[in-house]
Formats: structure tokens, C-alpha cells, sequence
């Protein structure tokens, strides 16, 4: 069986000391576990965008041998040094394609500014992934990711392959996120983060069986943690395996 973690990041996050963030250590822990491939998003790159940060994601990749897969962070304050960066790199070994996170850059995530980077995305054939979440007391700003914030560029860039990481968080936003996914051909979601809801894979493969990508949000939360609840999920081993692997390569179309 094939594995893909589709959503993890290599660096220090800066709010934890995280001592196996480096690609060495995470690579080791692919190899135990017998991980395939990973995409990752550099910490780094999420202050102001993938500009002057892919040509070491690169580095990376190769010297994975192939096996971590990298995205192209796009910030809108920084909007035309992103756009540029990942012009060049479309067709370098190892692009796997756009990450957003509008929470981090407190910008919404139907905002105008995000425009550019859609219409980049279906002009090139990239996928994108983004952060997503719930309405959080304690925490304002995921009101900026929440799931139906998405849906006007959804509606709008049909071509543009588009992953809600963390499956829109909890309650009502997860409850939005698996009906984007049903009712968008386009829409996936990945349960990277510590989205703990009672039998949510089993949840999710009686509604969107193609649509659910693995991904850890290492080093967030150890490898294992989430890759354990898919692997003792009561689901069936076919399912399993499109959540493991083939959805991700649906979605990525990763060479591996």
C-alpha cells in the first residue's frame, strides 16, 4: 500500500519548539512507518509568501529522493513576488502546488486579493490547498478560514483542484466542508490537525469516500496520531487505501 501525507511542514513552527522538524528527521520518520511520499509547506514560508523559498524546497525534494513534495505559499500582502516564484517553478521536480492560509495572514478568505492566485491556479493546472477552521472563541481569527468563505472562488475556478485542509474544523464549518466536498466535483478535504471528532473517518467515507486525503500536520502532532485513526477506522481496507493514497494522487498527481 502506498502512503501519502498530504498535509505536513518542515521548520520551527515559532509558537513551539518542535525538535524533528528538520526534513532529515522526517524523512526518518516516513521510513518507519513506511510513508511514500509527503507534501510539505515550509514554516518560513507562510510569513511572506514562497518567494525565495523553493529553490531550497527543491534541495529538499531531491535530496528526499524524491519523496517530499513541496508547496508554494501565496500571501496576498506579497501577491506578485509569489505569482513570479511559482512561475518558475511549475516545472520543477517535486511542485506540488499552492498552499493559503488566511488566518495567518488575517486576510479572508474571500477577499479580493485572493483573485490572482485562483486565476493562476486554473491557468496552470495547479491544485490548491488551504487552511481552514471553525468559528473559535479563543482564537478571532479563524473566522477568516472558515469553509463557506471558499465557495464563491469554488463556484467560480471549477478547474482548480482545491483541498480544505483540516476538513473545515469542527461543528457546523466541518459540517460546510463535507458538503463543499459532496457538492463540488473540485473540493477535497484533508484531517490534518487535531480535528478529534468521535468516528469522523468513518463518517467521512459513508459521504465522500474519494474526496479524503490523509495528511499528519506534523510536526504540529506526531506522524502516527492521525495516520493510526484511518489505519483502526471500522471502514473498509478499499477505502482505506483511496485515503491513504489515491485520493491524494487524484488531487496532486504526484510522480511516486
Amino acid at each position: 500500500m502506498k502512503i501519502i501525507d498530504a498535509h505536513l511542514h518542515i521548520g520551527q513552527p515559532g509558537v513551539f519548539f518542535a525538535p524533528q522538524s528538520t526534513p532529515e528527521l522526517l524523512l526518518a520518520g516516513m521510513d518507519r512507518l513506511g510513508f511514500s511520499a509527503a507534501i510539505c509547506t515550509d514554516h518560513l514560508s507562510l510569513g511572506r509568501g514562497c518567494a525565495g523559498f523553493l529553490p531550497g524546497l527543491r534541495e529538499v525534494f531531491e535530496r528526499s529522493g524524491g519523496r517530499i513534495f513541496y508547496f508554494g505559499v501565496y500571501h496576498p500582502g506579497f501577491s506578485d513576488a509569489c505569482l513570479q516564484a511559482m512561475a518558475e517553478a511549475i516545472d520543477w521536480p517535486g511542485f506540488a502546488g499552492i498552499k493559503i492560509h488566511p488566518s495567518f495572514h488575517k486576510i479572508p478568505a474571500d477577499d479580493p486579493s485572493y483573485e490572482p492566485v485562483w486565476r493562476f491556479a486554473a491557468e496552470h493546472g495547479l491544485p490548491m490547498m488551504t487552511h481552514s477552521w471553525s468559528v473559535s472563541d479563543y482564537n478571532p481569527v479563524q473566522q477568516l478560514s472558515v469553509p463557506a468563505r471558499f465557495e464563491k472562488y469554488v463556484k467560480n475556478y471549477p478547474v482548480v483542484r482545491f483541498v480544505l485542509g483540516h476538513v473545515g474544523g469542527r461543528g457546523r464549518e466541518q459540517a460546510d466542508a463535507i458538503r463543499m466536498a459532496r457538492d463540488y466535483p473540485n473540493v477535497y478535504v484533508d484531517i490534518a490537525g487535531d480535528v478529534y471528532c468521535y468516528r469522523l473517518i468513518e463518517k467521512l467515507a459513508a459521504v465522500i469516500p474519494d474526496k479524503v486525503l490523509f495528511g499528519s500536520d506534523y510536526p504540529w502532532l506526531d506522524l502516527r496520531a492521525n495516520f493510526s485513526r484511518i489505519l483502526l477506522a471500522e471502514i473498509d481496507v478499499e477505502i482505506k487505501q483511496r485515503m491513504l493514497c489515491d485520493n491524494a494522487q487524484a488531487v496532486y498527481r504526484l510522480d511516486i
